[in-house]
This record gives structure tokens, sequence and C-alpha cells, in this order.
């Protein structure tokens, strides 16, 4: 399944909810994505993002707030992101880290440059959530 929110590009594949995020992520668009990532944790327990924010300004404040509350109560296999600078990265690997911190357990996220090392990425993660 195949959608827009705003300028970015959502898709449902099994427990994946992959994402091109293009400019502002704004806190209503999140809360649309946070609802689909919603509907694959009722089905599958979990889900993973696959994020291309290759085209992602830096991300508003209550955006980021809105995401870190969701997170304390909703489990992520992990998010693995492509693209990007080195600011955008840090930037999404702080607010992993206060995910983390806040929720006492580990949220995994990593980085690659290409799409295909971060799908590789998820996959050996899901190995990991069979085990």
């Amino acid at each position: 399944m195949a959608m827009q929110i705003g300028n970015h590009s959502v898709r449902l594949e099994e427990d994946v909810l992959q994402l091109k995020l293009r400019g502002a992520f704004l806190p209503d668009e999140l809360r649309a994505v946070l609802q689909l990532a919603e509907q694959l944790i009722a089905t599958k327990g979990h889900y993973f993002g696959l994020v291309d924010i290759t085209d992602l300004d830096p991300v508003p404040a209550e955006t980021r707030r809105i995401g870190v509350e969701w997170a304390r109560v909703h489990r992520i296999g992990g998010n693995a992101c492509f693209g990007g600078s080195a600011a955008t990265r840090i930037l999404i690997a702080l607010a992993m880290n206060s995910i983390s911190l806040l929720t006492g357990s580990a949220v995994a996220v990593a980085f690659f440059e290409t799409e295909q090392e971060a799908s590789a990425w998820i996959a050996e993660q899901r190995g990991k959530l069979a085990a």
C-alpha cells in the first residue's frame, strides 16, 4: 500500500514502513505516519522503518517530541535510515538515544548510504526478533 502524506511518500510492506521524507516533516505528518506504524504493530507485533532521509529538512522540535512520546509506548523493531547529511544523521541518532533513555530499552537505529544496505540490516534485525 503506497500513499502520500504531505510531501512524503509512504509504503507499507509486510512489517516495514518505508518513508521517503522530502522537506519539512511536520507534526501532523508524523502523526499520520505513526498511525500506519500502529497498524503494523497491531498485526505484526512490531514494525521496522526504512527511511530515505536524503531530502529531509531539519525536523521541528514538536515533531521530535511527538516521536519520542510515541516511542515510549510502542514497539519499534528498528529504523534503518539511508542518504542524508551528517547533521541529519546526528539529530536522528540523538532523538533515538533520547527514546532509549526514556524507555529504558535500546531502540535500534542505523544509517546507511544505500537503500539496499538499509534493507539488508532490517532483514538481519528481523532475524534477531524471531530468535
